[in-house]
């Protein structure tokens, strides 16, 4: 299936191939396609002093020393997807109800370098990381993704540059 140009497709079962062809939405051709990994201990080094600010400016009821040791053990859990770009972290969590048939995903935090800057490294960061939660989404069977929690960049423009996946359902929380 060929993708028009901007398009995302996430669906069940594509073939690795067609996601890889398929082009990122509002980033410049000539950008390099932002890179996505899991946030590891080592991070700490490069990302820890401005998570650590970020983390203790958006819950100021906690502290450094407490975010440290939440740090530690959201990056030794299978049920939440921590990962970071070059210049953004963001942390996503499974949710299994009583009452759903299906898991939900909900974004805990997505911060940045660069907060609510428009077309820059930061923001094309966290498409990348939005992008990659929701093939963990899928890869968990979820059937709702919740965005927008405590995020530095527009999580309605966010979803409408996912191009509204059918088999999952978006909510942005306020």
């Amino acid at each position: 299936m060929p993708f028009k140009k901007g398009e995302v497709n996430y669906r069940r079962n594509a073939h690795v191939g067609e996601l890889l062809e398929r082009d990122p939405p509002s980033v410049a051709d000539d950008a390099p396609r932002p890179i996505v990994a899991r946030f590891i201990l080592v991070d700490c080094s490069t990302h820890g002093e401005w998570l650590l600010k970020r983390l203790v400016a958006r819950w100021p009821h906690l502290n450094e020393a407490t975010f440290a040791g939440r740090l530690r053990s959201w990056i030794g859990s299978n049920s939440h997807h921590f990962i970071k770009g070059a210049h953004s972290v963001g942390l996503f969590r499974l949710i299994r109800t009583e009452l759903d048939l299906l898991p939900i995903v909900e974004e805990i935090f997505l911060f940045t370098r660069q907060p609510k800057t428009k077309d820059t490294p930061s923001e094309r960061d966290a498409q990348a990381l939005y992008e990659a939660a929701v093939r963990w989404a899928h890869s968990l069977g979820a059937s709702r993704v919740i965005i927008g929690r405590a995020s530095d960049h527009d999580s309605i423009r966010m979803v409408a540059a996912l191009n509204g996946d059918e088999n999952l359902e978006y909510s942005v929380s306020t």
